[in-house]
């Protein structure tokens, strides 16, 4: 009889291929699209074997073989997928599937599966009937031999018929274990001819741990006895193994065992699918004994199914087993309890995972822990929420190291701002005194002088300078490393920066014998875009460090552009030499090769710190290359675009010089310190300005609302009433209309990009830092709209 086959899948292209391999075979085939057209196929007709896909629209094949088991409890159903998983496979054979197929399809393969399956089909309705004829058999055949009828020559007959045709292993051994007979089945499944098994002893064929168990009971039916199932491992003629679950029952004649007859049922299918599912059980275990997080399954009641090793010791339990039924509710305190609760039941209801949650646990003995903890829905082969699973991990550690780092980073940060704060008030401490030994300086070298006063007098204006030098690189180490340093974008004229620099270094290479030299790039000629005060400070501090540790020979500077808007400055000299190992600490501050007391060479130590991290602001970089006895080459890169040519020399301000005149302009100067009023009253006095001097803002105010003023010089700092706010009232009109426009111009100590903001938002026309020079200060009295009177 030919076996019906069902053919399911939503790809005609599949279902067409499947039918033309099976036609060939000639199988009866039936087709449906999809799992319901298929249930309604096997209600309504009888089919031995379906062959499904797996992941279709709606039922899947898996949901549909669970349907036709339930409704067909005997027909054979093979599962074919495109996407191969184990957990697939292991689904399959849990919800009773004859076999599993993996896409793509090929004859060979769909035939032998689906001819095994449906020999599988027709002998299992055999099998049954041959059960129960078997006794019915049994009972004749005693009744046969006892009347020596005709009627055993027909059982005879009947017995031949089924022994062929039946589907699962017959064989009829003598009573030494020799084979006598074998049926097709059992030559089919062993891969033996008939012929090659007939006359060997079974045991031959038996693997050999399993030769013991099955010469007790061959020795048991031959003893007389009918033996019940026992499992044992046949040796296929490929070398394979076949799981068989046996039975024996003795053949008597006049009283005496002339035969045994065994009956031998294929399980390997079985025993293969128990095994691999005892190795994910295996490996599933030694996860849970070995993993050091918390990993957890609950019910849908949020009881403890299964736990790892490193939570039940978390819990204080010896064993995994003894949580198992138990909830949060045991373990932590009610509302952290009550809150993964509702977290689990909310996964529950919604299907939606909890990803890397921070929970701080507090178990019932009041200790706590913090943990990062993922949550997901525990779902059953048909997809059904039948719970929750999750991992927690201790974070405990991290979190603590977060706090400190936390603490520390608020500590640094209030350090940073306290120094900042404390170089900031140095610096204008520092700076309100050398605005006066400056300008005093300046003063004293305007006035009649012998030479020999004129050269104390540089040497007081030198002195301070080098002071103001150190004062500066401090203030400047500072602004950048609070990030409160702000670069300009301006016109750069490369070749006039160098030539600048270098005529500001002649007198004193040219003292100490030194040859200063200088190579430009022609494209160098072009104008750049960048902040030349910075430019013209790197290079100032590389001429100056290279001219200080060079006792002869040269210093080069070379100016060179490399194209695509970039620009490399060279310094090289031939003097001392850096050692190797201090080459690594160059540009760390307040370093210096030379540390000793006796030390040759003076400074900070801070030069090169800064002019690398102005180089890095700048978007440049910045290196050396140096040999002891030798000399030194410094070099940096900076990013400029060029933006065409001007004219050289170019100034904002012009005239500033010994003839500057402001004759008659009133000027008010505002000050607390009383060097500072000389200094800024001398300065103007010298250029013909009319000077008022107020030692506060309260005063300042009060002038300003009685007399007219030209212009204003203020100082920021001041107590009572600060420069700010005296600004801020004139430009507000709280001091009258009299000076509302006066120009402002700021005269401080502070220094930082800060408070020359904070001027210009009061309302100030301009910003001088002290101390100053007298020409800095013409410089702003002309750039706030004074008359130079000389000049005009």
């Amino acid at each position: 009889m030919s076996a019906r086959i069902l053919v399911v899948d939503d790809e005609k292209s599949t279902r067409v291929m499947i039918r033309a391999f099976l036609r060939d075979e000639g199988y009866d085939l039936l087709m449906a699209e999809d799992a319901t057209e298929a249930l309604g196929i096997i209600q309504s007709e009888s089919v031995d074997v379906v062959v499904t896909d797996v992941v279709m629209p709606g039922l899947s094949g898996i949901d549909l073989l669970e349907r036709i088991l339930r409704v067909s409890p005997r027909t054979e159903v093979i599962l074919v997928s495109g996407e191969p998983t184990l957990d697939t496979a292991m689904a399959a054979v849990r919800a009773g599937a004859n076999d599993y197929i993996v896409k793509p399809v090929t004859k060979e393969k769909i035939t032998r599966v689906v001819g095994r399956a449906a020999k599988l089909k027709l002998n299992s309705d055999d099998l049954m009937r041959l059960r129960e004829e078997n006794l019915i058999y049994q009972e004749k055949l005693e009744r046969l031999v006892e009347e020596r009828t005709q009627s055993l020559l027909e059982s005879e007959t009947k017995y031949r018929d089924v022994f062929e045709g039946a589907l699962f292993m017959i064989h009829i051994l003598d009573t030494e274990g020799n084979i006598l007979n074998v049926n097709p089945a059992m030559c089919n499944t062993l891969e033996f001819e008939k012929g090659e098994l007939l006359g060997i002893s079974l045991l031959e064929i038996v693997s050999e741990e399993d030769r013991e168990i099955a010469e007790v009971n061959f020795e048991r039916a031959r003893l007389g006895e009918s033996v019940k199932e026992y499992e044992v491992k046949l040796i296929s003629k490929s070398g394979k193994l076949v799981h068989v679950r046996a039975a024996a029952n003795p053949i008597v004649q006049d009283g005496k065992v002339v035969s045994i007859q065994g009956n031998l049922i294929d399980e390997t299918k079985r025993k293969t699918a128990e095994a691999e599912l005892a190795d994910e059980r295996v490996l599933m275990r030694t996860l849970m004994d070995n993993i050091p997080d918390s990993i957890y399954f609950k019910d849908l009641e949020s009881r403890f199914l299964q736990v790892s090793r490193f939570q039940s010791n978390l819990f204080g339990y010896e064993r995994p087993e003894e949580l198992c039924g138990l909830s949060d509710f045991d373990i932590f305190q009610g509302d952290m309890a009550r809150k993964k609760f509702e977290d689990e039941q909310s996964i529950i209801r919604t299907g939606t995972p909890i990803i890397d949650k921070e929970e701080k646990e507090k178990f019932l003995n009041g200790e706590a822990q913090y943990v990062s903890t993922t949550k997901m829905p525990l779902r059953s082969v048909s997809g059904e929420v039948i719970g929750t699973f999750g991992v927690s991990r201790d974070i405990t550690n991290r979190k603590r190291l977060e706090q400190n780092l936390s603490f520390a980073l608020e500590r640094a940060l209030e350090a940073s701002r306290l120094k900042s704060e404390f170089i900031a008030t140095m610096s204008h401490e520092l700076r309100t005194p050398m605005n006066g030994i400056l300008g005093m300086a300046d003063i004293l070298l305007l006035t009649e002088l012998s030479e020999s006063q004129k050269d104390s007098a540089k040497l007081i204006k030198k002195c301070g300078q080098n002071l103001m030098s150190i004062i500066s690189d401090i203030l400047d180490f500072s602004k950048i490393e609070t990030r409160n340093f702000q670069l300009e974008v301006e016109p750069l004229e490369i070749q006039l920066i160098v030539n600048e620099t270098l005529a500001f270094f002649r007198p004193k290479a040219e003292s100490k014998g030194i040859s200063l030299r200088c190579e430009i790039d022609e494209h160098c000629s072009d104008i750049f875009y960048g902040d030349s005060k910075r430019i013209r400070q790197v290079l100032t501090n590389l001429v100056g460090n290279a001219i200080k540790f060079t006792e002869e020979g040269y210093v080069r500077v070379r100016a060179d552009f490399l194209g695509e808007g970039r620009m490399r400055i060279e310094v090289e000299d031939t003097g001392v030499g850096i050692d190797e190992v201090f080459q690594s600490k160059v540009f760390q501050a307040f370093t210096q090769e030379d540390g000793s007391d006796s030390r040759r060479y003076g400074g900070t130590g801070l030069g090169l710190a800064i002019t690398k991290q102005l180089v890095e602001l700048m978007g440049g970089l910045i290196d050396f290359d140096s040999q002891v006895g030798v000399g030194s080459r410094f070099w940096f890169e900076i990013d400029s675009q060029p933006r065409g040519v001007f004219e050289r020399g170019q100034k904002t301000v012009e005239g500033v010089g010994a003839g500057v005149r402001f004759e008659g302009s009133r000027v008010l100067v505002v000050d607390d310190d009383e060097l500072s009023q000389r200094v800024a009253a001398v300065a103007l006095d010298a250029v013909g300005c009319e000077v008022e001097v107020a030692s506060g803002g309260s005063e300042a105010m009060e002038l300003l609302q009685k007399k007219n003023f030209d212009a204003l010089l203020l100082d920021i700092q001041m107590p009572v009433v600060s420069g700010i706010e005296v600004a801020v009232n004139l430009r507000a009109g709280k001091l009258g209309k009299m000076n509302i426009e006066t120009p402002i111009i700021a005269m401080t100590a502070c220094a930082l990009p800060r408070d020359k903001q904070r001027c210009f938002e009061a309302g100030m026309s301009d910003y001088l830092s002290k101390p100053m020079e007298t020409s800095e200060l013409y410089e702003a009295l002309m750039r706030s709209g004074l008359v130079n009177i000389a000049s005009s």
